[in-house]
C-alpha cells in the first residue's frame, strides 16, 4: 500500500496533544526499548540521531541514558515537532528539526541512529535504513523498534469475518525488516516482544487510533463500513496485540 506523507504529517499533527493519553502499548514498548539500547549500546555516544520522535517519550529516556551526548531528534510531523520544542525547552543540548526519513538527512556524523515505533511509515525501509548509515559515522550503530506483520491480527479477523479487506498499514515482517537493514548495516541484535491492549469496544479502539494519529497514512476504511462493523455487535471489550521488534546493526565499511 503507497502512504501518503502528507495524510501522515496532518495525523500526527493533529494527535500531538493527545497521542500521550491514546497510545498505552506504545508507552510500554518504548520503556522496554530503553533497556534494549541500555543494554546493547556500544559504549557512550557523542551525537545521537533520532528518527521520528514523535512527543518525545524515547527522547527523554536518550537524555538519561547518554547524559553527555548531543542529541538532534527528528520526525516528519510539525505538530510533534512544535510539541517537543516546547516539552524540551530547558535543554540546550537536544535539537528538534522536520525531517522525512525517506530522505538523505542534512545532518551526518552521529555515533548512533535510534528510532522507536516510526519507520513502519517509510516508504521504502531499506533506503531509509541507508540514509540513517549515511548520517552515521564509519561503524555507527543503528537501534530500532518497528511493529511487524503479525501485528493487530484480531482486528484483521473482525474484518474478514464480515468479507472486507484490511486497509490499514503493510506492516513489514521480522525478516524483511532484516533484509531491508543488512545492505546498510551487519545485524547484531534482534528480538521480538508481544504487547496486549484491552479497549472497552471495537470503537473505543478505532478512537484511539484516531487520537494517537496511527490511523493516518493510508486510504483507510470508508466511514460508513466502520460504522457497519461498530453497529454489529453490542459493545464489549475488543482485545488486539502487537509484535513489535528490536533491531541493533553497525554500519558496513
Amino acid at each position: 500500500m503507497t502512504i501518503c506523507k502528507d495524510r501522515v504529517e496532518r495525523s500526527f499533527s493533529r494527535a500531538a496533544s493527545t497521542y500521550e493519553k491514546f497510545s498505552a502499548f506504545q508507552k510500554q514498548s518504548v520503556d522496554d526499548f530503553a533497556v534494549f539500547l541500555r543494554t546493547h549500546a556500544s559504549g557512550e555516544p557523542g551525537r545521537v540521531l533520532e528518527a521520528g520522535c514523535g512527543t518525545g517519550r524515547l527522547t527523554a529516556h536518550l537524555r538519561t541514558l547518554f547524559p553527555a551526548a548531543e542529541i538532534v531528534s527528528t520526525d516528519l510531523s510539525s505538530g510533534m515537532i512544535a510539541f517537543c520544542r516546547t516539552r524540551f525547552a530547558q535543554d540546550r543540548n537536544l535539537s528538534f528539526v522536520r525531517r522525512d526519513f525517506d530522505q538523505p538527512y542534512e545532518e551526518s556524523g552521529f555515533d548512533l541512529a535510534v528510532s522507536s515505533l516510526s519507520l513502519q511509515w517509510s516508504s521504502n525501509l531499506r533506503n531509509a535504513f541507508a540514509h540513517l548509515a549515511a548520517a552515521l559515522k564509519e561503524r555507527g550503530e543503528v537501534m530500532i523498534s518497528i511493529p511487524l506483520a503479525s501485528s493487530l491480527p484480531q482486528l484483521r479477523e473482525r474484518f474478514r469475518m464480515r468479507g472486507l479487506a484490511f486497509q490499514g498499514l503493510d506492516l513489514p515482517g521480522k525478516e524483511a525488516v532484516e533484509h531491508a537493514l543488512q545492505p546498510s548495516f551487519e545485524l547484531r541484535e534482534s528480538e521480538v516482544r508481544t504487547y496486549v491492549e484491552i479497549h472497552p469496544s471495537f470503537h473505543a479502539l478505532l478512537k484511539a487510533m484516531r487520537l494517537n494519529g496511527t490511523s493516518g497514512g493510508n486510504s483507510g476504511t470508508p466511514p460508513s463500513v466502520l460504522k457497519a462493523l461498530i453497529r454489529e455487535r453490542k459493545p464489549e471489550p475488543f482485545t488486539v496485540s502487537y509484535e513489535i521488534g528490536m533491531f541493533r546493526g553497525v554500519k558496513r565499511i
